[in-house]
């Protein structure tokens, strides 16, 4: 067989002179085109407003003691992406100088304050907005394994990532820390990205209201867990087979929950309908399964039914027959369905009407104790709540 190469050792250049792999490997990366990684940063950033976050570490790349000479491509990229956002704009209210902006937010007022008012934005007028919106949005309830807190809590998302991540991605994920060889200078960018990314998340408890806000962690495991290929331990058999069998279960694991990808827990966190114990909001409950609502209603024959529901959509709009169930009111139907974050504890807009948002979390807990004929999506609770409703047609 033909033996693996040995990374760890410096080789020679043609004049017999040391060469080490990062030389090799920073004279590949000066040849990657600024464009792709400039067009990459332009469409993460108008995909998710925190892909804004990825501009400002893109110097951290410049700690990689043999690629500082890229900082010209760098510099690229970073006005490629730039320009890219304000192409998705069509350029609308580009440059506009910041004096004439009006902000809500403290972190803006103070950059604002600080800067000269005739200094142009590089970016869309109503894209620049929505950042100081996110900014000053407050008053968020956070919820973590039964709690409920305004402040957030440090630990958040690292429990999110440890029940919502499927147990084969973890356990690789430990394998390529463990048999992967200590991490090289070319790791430290990633490294450095995902680490500052989630203390800034973790640390800032502005919003624990989803995994959403850390998801670009998932593939960044992804390459993290491609150094078991390059590692030489991957030759034992006991390591291959492990690997094998973890990518097969993936599969697996993703078939199975179809369609059913946004309340998804791992089995090592008992489940999609054990998710409530760690978290609610939209980890488990977007409204995302009033679909499965009116199919059921009409499968039933269900003429009418009291609902709940976590979301701003109106029910009707997929056909749903309902009258609101108010909390601590009694039902008037003979089937009750309640949203999973209504029902333990996360109050929200009811139903689409904009002016009711329940303020207490118990509201709806007398069905806690009841079982439910059906839980539609791992989202939507189906009670049958006996005599004294309207007949089914």
């Amino acid at each position: 067989p033909t033996p693996r190469p040995d990374f760890s050792r410096s080789r020679l250049r043609e004049d017999g002179s040391a060469s080490r792999p990062t030389d090799a490997l920073a004279r590949r990366a000066s040849r990657i085109p600024a464009t792709v990684l400039g067009f990459g940063l332009g469409l993460a950033a108008l995909c998710k407003l925190t892909g804004l976050l990825l501009f400002a570490l893109l110097p951290c790349c410049l700690i990689w003691p043999r690629a500082r000479r890229l900082w010209r491509s760098l510099t690229a990229a970073f006005c490629l992406g730039l320009l890219v956002i304000n192409a998705g704009y069509l350029f609308e209210g580009s440059l506009t100088p910041i004096g004439q902006y009006s902000f809500d937010s403290p972190p803006m007022k103070a950059v604002a304050a600080f800067l000269p008012r005739w200094l142009p934005v590089p970016l869309p007028r109503y894209f620049f907005q929505g950042l100081d919106a996110q900014l000053a949005e407050s008053g968020y309830t956070a919820y973590l394994l039964g709690q409920f807190n305004t402040s957030g809590f440090y630990t958040y998302y690292l429990v999110a990532l440890l029940v919502k991540t499927p147990a084969p991605t973890l356990l690789l994920l430990g394998l390529a820390c463990v048999y992967g060889g200590r991490p090289s200078w070319r790791e430290m960018p990633l490294m450095l990205t995902a680490a500052v990314l989630f203390l800034f998340f973790s640390l800032s408890g502005h919003k624990n209201i989803g995994l959403r806000y850390i998801l670009f962690l998932e593939p960044m495991m992804a390459v993290w867990i491609g150094r078991l290929l390059a590692s030489p331990t991957t030759a034992a058999t006991w390591l291959r087979r492990t690997i094998l069998g973890a990518t097969v279960c993936l599969g697996g694991i993703a078939l199975a929950s179809w369609p059913h990808y946004l309340p998804y827990f791992n089995w090592l966190s008992g489940g999609p309908d054990r998710g409530h114990r760690w978290l609610l909001d939209s980890n488990l409950d977007w409204g995302q399964d009033l679909v499965a609502l009116a199919r059921y209603q009409r499968r039933e024959r269900i003429a009418e039914i009291d609902l709940a529901y976590f979301g701003r959509v109106p029910p009707e709009v997929y056909g749903i027959r309902y009258r609101t169930l108010r909390a601590g009111e009694a039902p008037r139907n003979r089937y009750v369905a309640i949203s999973a974050n209504l029902l333990w504890g996360l109050t929200y807009i009811v139903n689409g009407d904009l002016n009711y948002w329940p303020d207490d979390p118990a509201g709806y807990a007398a069905f806690r104790a009841r079982k439910p004929v059906a839980i539609l999506g791992h989202s939507i609770y189906l009670f049958h709540v006996g005599e004294g409703a309207m007949t089914a047609k």
